[in-house]
């Protein structure tokens, strides 16, 4: 006997599409929630190809269309911004989970791929939990594991981590939907960081004395492609202060220094070429 009458899913891109197509083999009131920005969004067009029910709100309206929910209801948080309120948390309405893009405990909060490569982790993953008013504490439902390699991007690992995510959530499906969840609770970690949007690795500035292991961290983990979720990177060079998008890495070195737009320094054996720099204008 299926435990809920209704399933709402909170979220934006591949992930929310994913669970949402895995709750519809158990049940048919399904719906895909998306923090509004601009009309036709990807996520929207998704789901009204497979016949999903879409929402676009924004956060504001989510909270009232949360509030008069009277079914007894799942609620997905799937790589969502929307941080949902404590009387809706404590409603006795709602079972929600969320995913959350590390290992619990490790780095909780926003843009978990960036922090993991940067701080030089061998290994993250994805951890679905309970969802509680202290953010990403609850306790956790499933875990998987993906290893950290030499040449993995933020973009690449965040990819990698939503496919974790809509494995790992096909396989607890059924005991959310039947036979009811097992928890456990979060490692005890005396070391708990908290990442907040705002925060970007040594404040998106590169220093070019750094060791080459830590200048490939730096750079992966502000590489989100074309994305530029972390804003341009940053370099001072002769008192000046320079924003750049693209790099490139080989092990040719030669002499140092601009070439046209371009910067150029070697470190470890390795030649780190900085594409189309832009001079920053101070104030």
């Amino acid at each position: 006997m299926n435990k809920f009458d209704r399933v709402i899913i909170l979220g934006s891109g591949d992930l929310p599409y994913n669970c949402a197509g895995i709750c519809m083999e158990y049940m048919g009131n399904v719906e895909v929630v998306e923090i509004k920005i601009s009309d036709g969004s990807f996520l929207e067009k998704k789901c009204q190809s497979a016949g999903i029910r879409y929402i676009a709100l924004t956060k504001i309206e989510i909270t009232e269309y949360l509030s008069n929910v009277k079914e007894k209801t799942l609620m997905i948080s799937a790589s969502s911004t929307y941080l949902v309120p404590a009387d809706i948390i404590a409603r006795p309405e709602f079972t929600i989970i969320n995913w959350h893009n590390a290992l619990l405990p490790a780095h909780r909060g926003r843009n978990a791929e960036c922090w993991a490569i940067y701080e030089g982790d061998s290994v993250t993953g994805i951890t679905w939990h309970i969802l509680t008013n202290e953010i990403d504490g609850g306790d956790i439902i499933a875990k998987e594991i993906i290893p950290i390699t030499d040449d993995m991007t933020s973009l690449v690992l965040f990819k990698k981590q939503v496919e974790k995510g809509t494995e790992c959530f096909s396989k607890i499906a059924a005991m959310l939907f039947t036979t009811g969840i097992t928890t456990e609770k979060q490692p005890v970690a005396t070391d708990i960081k908290m990442h907040y949007s705002k925060d970007v690795p040594n404040d998106g500035f590169l220093d070019p004395n750094w060791d080459y292991e830590k200048i490939s961290r730096f750079l992966r983990s502000m590489d989100y492609g074309g994305l530029m979720l972390l804003g341009p990177m940053k370099i001072r060079i002769d008192n000046s202060i320079y924003c750049f998008r693209k790099y490139s890495v080989d092990t040719e070195c030669e002499n140092e220094g601009f070439y046209n737009d371009n910067y150029i320094f070697n470190r470890d054996g390795h030649r780190i070429i900085l594409k189309k720099l832009r001079k920053e204008n101070i104030q």
